[in-house]
């Protein structure tokens, strides 16, 4: 583990060598939106950055983009807002909330989707899902409505 990741302005996402800082890469994963550095998760060779409506998984090593996850439509508005929720990865899955709400489970090599979990309508005008963390073989999440 010799690098840093870290979200930059202009909607970049880089990495830093540990040693002297470095840039190791650096890619551009979207034209109009910042990312946000607190957000970005790293495990099983990628990188998920969080990006308004989607998400993306660059290769830890390269930033080269993997694959993009569009998050499921939010009550009737379009994609879900995915840019205030943190991911998890474990056993090759990425964990994705997004408001809506949902989570859904992606592979982290293909970008397929396993599953997605979507709660009962709650009648709130509003909802969402703003975290995972996984324990075994249990998937948590934060929600809100």
């Amino acid at each position: 583990d010799s690098q840093r990741v870290f979200g930059a302005f202009g909607g970049e996402v880089l990495a830093v060598h540990r040693d002297n800082g470095s840039t190791a890469w650096r890619t551009r994963v979207s034209s109009s939106a910042e990312i946000a550095g607190a957000v970005l998760v790293v495990g099983e060779g990628i990188v998920l950055a969080p990006v308004t409506n989607f998400t993306v998984a660059l290769d830890a090593e390269t930033g080269e983009i993997r694959w993009t996850y569009l998050a499921p439509d939010d009550k009737g508005t379009g994609p879900g807002s995915v840019v205030l929720s943190t991911p998890a990865i474990a056993g090759g899955r990425a964990f994705i909330p997004a408001w809506g709400p949902s989570v859904s489970a992606v592979d982290v090599q293909s970008g397929a989707v396993a599953w997605t979990w979507v709660p009962p309508d709650s009648g709130a005008p509003r909802a969402g899902t703003t975290g995972v963390a996984v324990g075994g073989d249990t998937v948590y999440v934060t929600g809100w409505t």
